[in-house]
């Protein structure tokens, strides 16, 4: 059984006036029905734009190379009328900021229901019931009202469950979800936490989660890509990722995530240095710069992503010791 998004070897560079910017190089990553696989890394190492690719919503200057199939069907060169088809049905996204994701001058009863007339043929009325339902479903509270308001007229947690409604209206096979927990206080995003759950059980849909919060990862995903400079550098199942990180750069991002057991430090920990500029070409690996564990060549190779034991697939010619 063929997984219901593969992507191989995808690479993405924008072109610019002075040079060409590379996003993303040679990512490959699968995601099964009923799978929830994250990407994790730094503002900056492709997570959003691994995302546009798969919709299809890159801008006119990106230049894109390798492969990316979607229930078995390649999709990186489709057709714009073939992509709309799949845009809102079977492929859907939650956009990490939906204040600017939403049509303003349009009621959110209007943005969903225009959905349902679009891809699943129904009357009005009956795609103002069924948008209506949904937002029951992901508890958005006075869900009649909230149909009639604008996305301006609803608070943050709310506009982010609308988008995720709207994603399920015709229960697609897979959901993009962008950061879907940013910005919202802790109760929020366990209730937004608990609808992205209940979707992978009900209607069997895989998510690709895009999130800094590593918290929110290990407790939704199956397995997690980890991210730097447009590759990635560690892929594991979320267990084992979280057991133990094999990349120095993984074990880096969670030594910054503040504890709410032991002694408090007098300062957080932070990972030091910056990510490489996506303009310059790197002849080693790109994060030998800020790796406390790097020889002379890493700066010479860039290291292959290989399997260790288990799931686990590493992108390190030092990789840690379990």
């Amino acid at each position: 059984m063929h997984p219901v998004l593969s992507i191989e070897n995808l690479s993405v560079a924008f072109r610019g006036a002075d040079a060409e910017i590379a996003a993303i190089r040679r990512v490959s990553l699968d995601v099964a029905a009923g799978e929830c696989v994250a990407v994790v890394g730094e503002s900056g190492c492709g997570k959003t734009q691994l995302c546009l690719a798969v919709m299809g919503l890159l801008p006119a200057n990106a230049a894109i190379g390798g492969s990316i199939r979607f229930d078995g069907r390649e999709i990186l060169a489709a057709p714009r009328a073939q992509m709309n088809a799949l845009r809102g049905a079977r492929l859907a996204m939650i956009f990490q900021d939906p204040q600017s994701a939403l049509t303003p001058h349009l009621t959110i009863g209007t943005q969903m229901a225009e959905v349902l007339v679009l891809h699943r043929k129904l009357r009005w009325r009956e795609a103002e019931a069924d948008a209506l339902a949904m937002l029951r479903r992901v508890r958005v509270p006075d869900a009649a009202r909230r149909m009639r308001q604008y996305p301006h007229e609803l608070s943050g947690g709310m506009r982010q469950r609308v988008m995720i409604g709207m994603s399920l209206l015709c229960e697609p096979d897979l959901v993009l979800a962008d950061e879907p927990t940013t910005a919202l206080d802790v109760t929020i995003q366990a209730q937004v936490i608990a609808v992205l759950r209940e979707m992978r059980q009900e209607f069997r849909t895989g998510i690709v989660l895009v999130s800094h919060d590593l918290s929110v990862v290990a407790g939704l995903a199956d397995r997690v890509y980890v991210m730097y400079a447009g590759c990635i550098v560690e892929s594991a199942a979320a267990a084992d990722l979280f057991g133990h990180a094999r990349h120095p750069y993984t074990s880096a991002l969670m030594s910054c995530v503040p504890r709410i057991s032991g002694p408090v430090p007098p300062r957080l920990a932070t990972l030091p240095g910056q990510p490489p500029n996506p303009a310059e070409r790197v002849a080693g690996c790109a994060f030998a710069p800020r790796c406390a564990f790097t020889s002379e060549r890493c700066t010479r190779a860039p290291p292959p992503l290989r399997p260790l034991e288990g799931s686990t697939m590493v992108a390190c010619h030092h990789p840690l010791p379990r």
